[in-house]
């Protein structure tokens, strides 16, 4: 019975974590708050969240792939290198 009612506790926690666990903006003027943190078996994670990056290119990158980019600008490692490193998650 102590187990059913341990196992009923630990669904109800987990049921309630995801209910925290929804995903929030966090920008440099909207930093993390308290509450953008969850305790789970003792650990503290982070709520999942976007955040904006933004980034200058320069002309020569417009319109080419991430893949090609790399290739070209990084020589120091192969086309194929990059392309493995895109596709391995």
């Amino acid at each position: 019975m102590k187990r059913d009612r341990d196992e009923a506790e630990e669904e109800g926690n987990e049921e309630r974590n995801k209910r925290k666990m929804e995903i929030v903006w966090q920008t440099p003027a909207h930093p993390a708050q308290k509450q953008d943190y969850v305790f789970h078996n003792g650990k503290r994670h982070v709520r999942p969240y976007y955040f904006e990056f933004v980034s200058h290119v320069n002309k020569r990158w417009e319109g080419k792939t991430i893949v090609d980019l790399f290739a070209q600008e990084f020589r120091g490692r192969s086309r194929d290198y990059y392309v493995i490193g895109m596709n391995h998650q």
